[in-house]
């Protein structure tokens, strides 16, 4: 391969590079989804699954309602950016609220 055309190449694909590096979907997006999560406990500490755990958003009225895993864990996904009040609920149990600080 001669040396002009080793040069052409060289530049092609440093051009390519570059073009996919600045285009548009290469660059870091602005997240702005949320997501809340935790463990429900019951007194001495172990895990309580089936509860049904509220997720509401205080500026906008947006509850999300979910179910502790067998674990105890729950998780809201993709939520708006806000503020939120996460309270629990389970027949036969006392539930407990935990506002924003």
């Amino acid at each position: 391969m001669c040396r002009t055309t080793l040069y052409r190449t060289i530049c092609v694909a440093g051009y390519a590079a570059l073009l996919v590096l600045w285009s548009p979907n290469a660059r870091a997006q602005q997240v702005n989804v949320a997501q809340v999560s935790g463990l429900v406990t019951d007194g001495s500490g172990a895990a309580v699954p089936g509860v049904t755990v509220s997720v509401l958003n205080v500026d906008t009225g947006l509850t999300q309602n979910l179910v502790s895993a067998d674990d105890g864990h729950y998780e809201a996904l993709y939520l708006p950016v806000g503020t939120y009040t996460v309270s629990t609920t389970k027949p036969g149990k006392s539930c407990a609220s935990l506002p924003r600080p």
